[in-house]
């Protein structure tokens, strides 16, 4: 029996269809982009026994990293302004982690916007936090997180320029001042990895959060153009770049951010279906860490997809933006709207 001719166009076109619905597929369900989601999980002790400095440890994605990290063996160090949530911190990590001891969690409390002699020296303390014990397990520190920071809900023409100069001092020059002062310690042990928390708005323009998103901008400049000066030398980076995730109730009180004239309660607290849960936000930000991704998208539609076009379409992702934008900003002001809600967004603009 003669066998059946193969058309060798058509299967390969046929393969080539299903590729790209497996890929549409996961792209529509995505918390992240697909390099990440593609990606595989840490074993679950690679970071057992490696030393975190989280720097904005005491809430949202900085206390959330902390306690999966301690879940996980890894010693932590904790900074932020505040020494007396950390010690409340510290006795949940120590209280809910049976393999983890009290001198497994070090407090480094300090300010990062404070003078930069300041910062070197909680630095430096930091990474004498854990020096060689009895038991022989090393100092140093595996991992600087860079967790620290503000948000920002206000128009370009309404925000006065000491708060600019504020929202620029955290969530930039502290995280410079804060990576310059790590960076002995790092190259001296020949190896460490600088965890950056940037944001989705330092890749997609945000409407109502324009000094916010051109801090995050540079902040990921920074760390990205010292990957390439340091790979060789044995640091590593990551820049998370999250969109809305939801932080959930951290017993912190009411999210603040900055309005025009300082800080000021969030206006809407409603949760938005937008926002990625804490327990993916950890999971997908360490696994971008374990494969020394250098840089990661982690958010739900439509930010991501914003992402997406940005990237790839930026002609075209600018001109939704430009219909969206005056929506969101007045969702941002009046607490009107999440801010994530496309359709409002256009039926609010003005």
């Amino acid at each position: 029996m003669a066998a059946l001719p193969v058309n060798l166009p058509i299967l390969s076109a046929a393969a080539a269809a299903i590729a790209a619905g497996v890929v549409l597929a996961n792209f529509v369900v995505a918390s992240c982009d697909l390099s990440l989601r593609f990606r595989r999980d840490p074993p679950k002790r690679h970071f057992e026994g490696k030393v975190v400095w989280i720097v904005g440890a005491s809430q949202g994605l900085g206390r959330a990293l902390a306690v999966t990290w301690a879940a996980r063996g890894a010693r932590l160090v904790l900074s932020s302004r505040n020494g007396e949530t950390l010690g409340r911190l510290k006795d949940q990590l120590v209280r809910d982690n049976a393999t983890m001891r009290d001198g497994d969690v070090a407090i480094v409390p300090f300010d990062i916007t404070d003078t930069f002699d300041n910062v070197q020296r909680a630095a430096d303390a930091a990474f004498a936090a854990f020096g060689a014990g009895d038991d022989g397990r090393g100092g140093g520190i595996d991992y600087v997180v860079y967790n620290a920071g503000a948000s920002q809900h206000a128009r370009v023409e309404d925000t006065r320029h000491d708060v600019a100069v504020k929202l620029v001092q955290m969530n930039l020059m502290g995280q410079m001042a804060v990576a310059r002062a790590v960076l002995p310690h790092l190259l001296e042990q020949g190896h460490g990895h600088h965890v950056v928390v940037a944001s989705m708005a330092a890749l997609v323009p945000s409407p109502g959060q324009a000094v916010y998103a051109a801090a995050k901008s540079a902040v990921r400049a920074y760390f990205l153009s010292m990957a390439t000066e340091l790979y060789a030398r044995g640091i590593r980076v990551s820049v998370v770049c999250p969109g809305p995730v939801d932080a959930g109730d951290d017993g912190s009180g009411s999210r603040m951010v900055y309005g025009c004239d300082g800080l000021m309660e969030q206006k809407n607290k409603k949760k938005s279906g937008a926002r990625v849960s804490l327990d993916v936000f950890t999971t997908l930000t360490l696994r971008a860490i374990y494969h020394e991704m250098d840089e990661v998208m982690i958010s739900n539609h439509p930010v991501l997809l914003m992402g997406y076009l940005t990237r790839y379409l930026g002609g075209f992702a600018m001109w939704v933006l430009k219909k969206v934008g005056p929506g969101r900003v007045r969702q941002l002001e009046t607490g009107s709207g999440t801010g994530y809600d496309v359709g409002n967004m256009m039926r609010e603009r003005r």
